[in-house]
C-alpha cells in the first residue's frame, strides 16, 4: 500500500540524488587532477624489480626444489640447485653427487 507521502518523498529523494551528482561535477571541474599520493616513479620501478626478484626459482635452495625442478623435466636447473646443496652441506655431499648422477644418466 503506497503512503501519499510516498510521491513527495520520492521527489525528495530525487533532488537529493541530483543535488549530489551536481556537488560531484563541481568536485571534479574544482580538483581535476588526483592526489598525489607521494610515490614516484623510481620508488614504483623498485617495487616492481622487487616483486619480480621475489618470483624467482634461483633463491630456494633445498632438496626438495631440485626434485620439484628434476620432476618437471629441468635437470640442468636441478642439478645447480644439487650442486649448490654440496657447498652449503659437505657432509651430504655424497648423496648429492649421487644424485646428480642418477639426473645425467636419466
Amino acid at each position: 500500500k503506497l503512503d501519499k507521502a510516498a510521491p513527495e518523498k520520492v521527489v525528495v529523494l530525487a533532488n537529493r540524488v541530483q543535488t549530489f551528482t551536481e556537488w560531484l561535477k563541481q568536485m571534479k571541474r574544482h580538483n581535476a587532477n588526483p592526489t598525489d599520493l607521494g610515490t614516484s616513479p623510481e620508488n614504483e620501478a623498485l617495487v616492481s624489480n622487487m616483486a619480480t626478484a621475489s618470483n624467482t626459482i634461483g633463491d630456494v635452495v633445498t632438496e626438495a626444489m631440485a626434485q620439484v625442478l628434476a620432476k618437471q623435466g629441468l635437470k640442468s636447473s636441478a642439478i645447480g640447485i644439487y650442486k649448490k646443496l654440496i657447498l652449503l652441506h659437505p657432509d651430504k655431499s655424497a648423496y648429492f653427487a649421487n644424485q646428480i648422477n642418477l639426473l645425467n644418466k636419466q
